[in-house]
């Protein structure tokens, strides 16, 4: 339980301090609920810093490790590194393909606005064809999100 304290006794950011202690040969000692948020808060990090394949990596191991819920987070995370790398398409289809696989998924209706807000920024030629995004729409709340996200893409 070190860990739990001495992220929460910092000044800096707590995915710093995570990706120190994950880079650590401790890490691999530590039981696998402490692993699991450390590797939430070291991805999180990483991605914020554009450090995007070492926070693929992390969110990898995380959907090794992790839950359903832990893996779902991983995949969304991963659509957001995509979309950092200008990948948009690739990113609509993770998304896409996560709202399919996971229709209870916590994440579902983050998930929804997240693909309206990509589609709206993605450039003209990326992504031509919207079916797959309405065909993994399902519920009215996931249209509604994927609505709303567009909406902000576009102000």
């Amino acid at each position: 339980m070190l860990s739990s304290a001495f992220i929460g006794e910092t000044s800096q950011d707590p995915g710093f301090y995570a990706e120190y202690l994950v880079s650590s040969a401790a890490f691999t000692k530590m039981n696998v609920a402490e692993q699991i948020r450390l590797l939430r808060l070291s991805g999180d990090y990483l991605l914020k810093k554009s450090n995007l394949d070492v926070a693929e990596k992390r969110y990898n191991l995380l959907a090794q490790i992790g839950t359903a819920d832990e893996k779902d987070y991983s995949e969304y995370k991963k659509a957001w590194i995509l979309i950092n790398k200008n990948q948009h398409k690739s990113a609509l289809d993770k998304l896409s393909s996560l709202l399919k696989t996971s229709p209870n998924s916590k994440l579902k209706l983050s998930i929804a606005f997240d693909m309206g807000r990509f589609w709206g920024e993605a450039p003209l030629n990326a992504v031509k064809d919207s079916s797959a995004i309405e065909a993994s729409l399902v519920s009215s709340e996931e249209r509604k999100e994927f609505f709303r996200g567009l909406q902000k893409s576009l102000l």
